[in-house]
């Protein structure tokens, strides 16, 4: 893919639009604005295969403007305030890690493969789904970057990412075969561009996951602290100065029980022959 890509910017890199996901942002923004004042525009701005033959062609790009709730005053604050915001610092910071060229692809490709999966299924889509692998996108690239959500939550973008795909998961598993089908062209597209770096972090992972294994498996056991020790003959014990202790087992005087001495009784403990 990167091969690819490579490529095509040789040929194309003049091309591609400044800021494209901020124009997709500020599209979404106004259409959001005119749901709130009348429901009218929407229907000129859907994805109808029927209304696109006949030549209104601008449906192919406006139906991903199209936000997937309904607006209203809060609404308008949360996406002013919370979502564009987001959003904004996405698109910021896509385009200065992989550079206008590769961040518009990405995005064209996501636009066009929501836009063949919903003529082919009849679906009409919304941007949701699309702002949804962006933020996925994001997630995978920079994944120790915090947000606060609602403004008040400090979250890391891995975690994002997870109630991200959460939330697509779920809407593939409940929804008709229009969703999943639309749900699946996005994911595609996002394994597409990160199939590499998403082996590489599992490998990685796995890596440092074998390697800690192997240090806690040569990791060595603390020893044991000796018992306390004490001469049976006269109390002396190693906590003592110069102690010098002894174990014995002879026949005669200990039975075959080891039994502490200190040098002095280890020397003489045992009987005298007859």
């Amino acid at each position: 893919m990167e091969r690819f890509l490579a490529t095509l910017e040789r040929r194309f890199g003049r091309l591609p639009l400044p800021n494209l996901v901020h124009a997709l942002i500020g599209a979404t923004g106004i259409v959001f604005a005119l749901m709130l004042v009348s429901p009218r525009p929407l229907a000129a701005l859907t994805l109808d295969a029927d209304a696109i033959a006949h030549g209104q062609v601008w449906r192919l790009l406006t139906h991903v403007f199209i936000p997937n709730f309904a607006p209203s005053m809060f609404g308008v604050l949360m996406f002013l305030f919370l979502w564009v915001q987001f959003l904004w610092t996405i698109g910021t910071s896509l385009e200065n890690e992989w550079g206008r060229f590769k961040t518009n692809f990405f995005v064209l490709a996501l636009v066009v493969g929501t836009t063949v999966a919903g003529l082919l299924t009849g679906m009409p889509t919304s941007s949701m789904i699309v702002t949804s692998t962006l933020v996925l996108a994001f997630a995978t690239l920079f994944p120790e970057f915090q947000i606060m959500l609602y403004g008040i939550v400090p979250l890391r973008m891995k975690w994002a990412a997870l109630l991200t795909a959460g939330y697509l998961g779920w809407l593939a598993f409940q929804g008709p075969l229009p969703v999943r089908a639309t749900v699946g062209a996005a994911a595609a597209v996002y394994l597409l561009f990160f199939y590499a770096s998403l082996v590489r972090m599992m490998r990685g992972g796995a890596t440092m996951a074998a390697a800690a294994q192997r240090r806690a498996e040569q990791r060595v056991e603390p020893v044991e602290a000796r018992p306390r020790r004490q001469c049976a003959e006269c109390g002396l014990t190693d906590d003592d100065e110069g102690a010098d202790l002894r174990v014995c087992t002879c026949a005669e005087v200990c039975h075959g029980k080891a039994t502490v001495y200190c040098l002095a009784h280890a020397r003489s403990h045992r009987r005298p022959a007859a």
